[in-house]
């Protein structure tokens, strides 16, 4: 936060009158008038505060306003690195930033996606790379080979073709997604698009789940499609045998499960199915169990 006008003048003439100072502004000097940085003397007019060690008021000023109004501003558009500057705390940053960061990658080296009608070659930079990155806003315009699914796991990102053989493009979320993700990805797909959600099979994945497809209707309410478009929330056949073998139950327990459990309103068939069984059998899935299954004798005979 910025220094106030009376401490900055303080700093700048080395004294200042009593009276200037409010009840609550004393009560923050009082330390540095114990320790006999400040001074308060008397005259005529009154009470006067004298600064007696400028370097230790100087150094206490800098603790407690570390950035002025000006540097402020140039972070202005650095959210997180504003709040570090003024309350040395970034978790009082906001989330809007402009850009996020797209991370995606394909099994197939010549599957090219487009960004605003320039090639994005996912398959070649990922034979190289093993992954492709890019800055999205909320005006970008992405064209995505499919089948297409959107995953938050790593390794689920990495090794995803093992659980959807066919797929051409793996999206990454790294967790809850964002605004950004979903006005972006709520117009690249269309009909006839095959486009796959993975989240955890928990309340907090499924939430995720329902804002992804609101998205996709707020996105086809806005260009007037007769009818909307939704991604498939991925869900295996045997889910209900994975949920008993791999499902934890103390996972549900965690307070934003518990959150959303008590709040989750569902839209959609699949969640709904997948929300009934999380109830009756009190346990979520983790999405990495989808790959663990696949070494396991006894749910694959």
């Amino acid at each position: 936060m910025p220094i106030p006008n009376r401490l900055r003048q303080l700093q700048t003439d080395g004294r200042l009158s009593g009276s200037a100072l409010s009840k609550k502004m004393r009560t923050q000097l009082r330390t540095l008038m114990d320790s006999g940085v400040l001074e308060q003397q008397s005259n005529r007019r009154g009470a006067i505060i004298i600064v007696c060690n400028q370097q230790r008021f100087d150094d206490w000023i800098a603790r407690q306003y570390p950035a002025t109004e000006s540097e402020l501003a140039n972070l202005a558009n650095l959210p997180r690195a504003l709040a570090a500057a003024a309350h040395r705390n970034t978790k009082h940053g906001t989330s809007t930033h402009r850009q996020q960061i797209l991370l995606a990658r394909s099994p197939c080296p010549d599957v090219t996606a487009r960004i605003d009608g320039a090639p994005w070659p996912i398959g070649e930079l990922s034979r190289q790379y093993g992954i492709a990155a890019c800055l999205i806003s909320k005006a970008t315009r992405l064209a995505l080979p499919c089948p297409c699914a959107l995953v938050e796991n790593q390794e689920v990102l990495l090794h995803c073709e093992r659980i959807l053989p066919n797929i051409k493009t793996i999206l990454y979320s790294s967790g809850k997604l964002s605004n950004i993700h979903i006005e972006v990805l709520s117009r690249s797909f269309s009909e006839g698009d095959i486009f796959y959600h993975l989240p955890d099979y928990d309340p907090v994945g499924l939430s995720d789940y329902e804002r992804l497809c609101q998205g996709f209707r707020d996105s086809s309410e806005e260009n007037s499609h007769d009818k909307t478009y939704f991604p498939r929330l991925f869900v295996p056949k045997n889910f209900e045998a994975l949920l008993n073998c791999y499902g934890n139950a103390e996972l549900l327990q965690k307070p934003k499960n518990q959150s959303n459990f008590e709040t989750l309103s569902l839209s959609m068939p699949e969640a709904r199915q997948v929300f009934e069984l999380i109830h009756q059998s009190g346990k979520v899935l983790e999405q990495e169990s989808l790959l663990a299954a696949l070494y396991s004798s006894s749910l694959n005979r």
